[in-house]
């Protein structure tokens, strides 16, 4: 599976999700994402979860201490943001046509990497 590998993110997510909880008392909202190997949209309903924290999970889920982002652009998700990020450290103008236009503007007009961004 390489670097993505499901059963470690989904025990590392759910550990932090846990630990964020107890001490800060918030709902996390679980941004969906598409899997890398199959292309599936990938959900807080549909995250593979290791067996051994299912019922932990699914008790986040219902109570509400995780929360389904459901109000999205699903084209987003196939922003590779690492890739973006690599470009606009190079320098490379081709980052604006990878990301929407509204964040190309708003990443220009805040200089946010102004040593980069063109």
């Amino acid at each position: 599976m390489g670097v993505f590998n499901r059963r470690n993110a989904a025990v590392g997510w759910v550990t932090w999700m846990v630990g964020k909880r107890v001490l800060k008392k918030k709902a996390k909202d679980a941004v969906p994402t598409i899997d890398p190997e199959s292309g599936a949209l990938v959900t807080a309903e549909t995250m593979p979860v290791p067996e051994s924290m299912r019922y932990l999970y699914r008790h986040l889920l219902d109570n509400r201490h995780i929360e389904a982002l459901e109000n999205y652009e699903p084209s987003i998700l196939r922003i590779n943001t690492r890739d973006v990020l690599a470009r606009l450290q190079r320098g490379d103008g081709g980052w604006e046509s990878a990301v929407p236009e509204r964040a190309a503007t708003i990443i220009k007009a805040r200089r946010l990497f102004a040593d980069h961004a063109t």
